[in-house]
């Protein structure tokens, strides 16, 4: 009993001491708090929306773009890895240079072949959805 008494002591006092501690840091880290969390935050998002003011077309169509061309990267790039690309030079070089990221032979290529299909579904869906949107998204931006 005196060892356990003794033992929730120390505990208790440790606990005190990292509590006094962590408020003596936040008491010397208040004015950086302030300062970084609210003046740079506020500078940061005016800034923010004077460019979204002044070049919203361009970051409206710039994501719909490279949205798009990821995912027909990701579509070409599953397709070479399930060896479906066909025998061509620049496939062989392509699926040359993806054996430093994975290797096709390792991985099941009929799990790739799968994963391509998904993925061009996918990016089928999104160039649909991006070319029923031009018209919409002239008059929005």
């Amino acid at each position: 009993p005196e060892e356990a008494k003794d033992a929730f002591k120390t505990l208790w006092q440790s606990m005190g001491e990292r509590f006094a501690r962590y408020t003596s840091d936040l008491s010397k880290g208040f004015l950086i708090l302030i300062v970084a969390g609210l003046i740079v935050g506020l500078v940061v998002s005016v800034v923010y929306l004077l460019i979204m003011r002044y070049l919203a077309p361009l970051l409206v169509w710039g994501t719909l773009i490279l949205v798009n061309l990821a995912l027909t990267g990701v579509t070409l790039y599953s397709f070479a890895m399930a060896g479906m690309l066909g025998n061509s030079s620049w496939v062989e070089d392509l699926v040359d240079k993806l054996q430093e990221f994975g290797n096709p032979q390792a991985v099941d290529q009929e799990v790739w072949k799968y994963i391509g299909i998904t993925a061009a579904v996918i990016a089928g869906l999104v160039l649909l959805l991006t070319l029923l949107m031009i018209s919409r998204l002239r008059v929005a931006v």
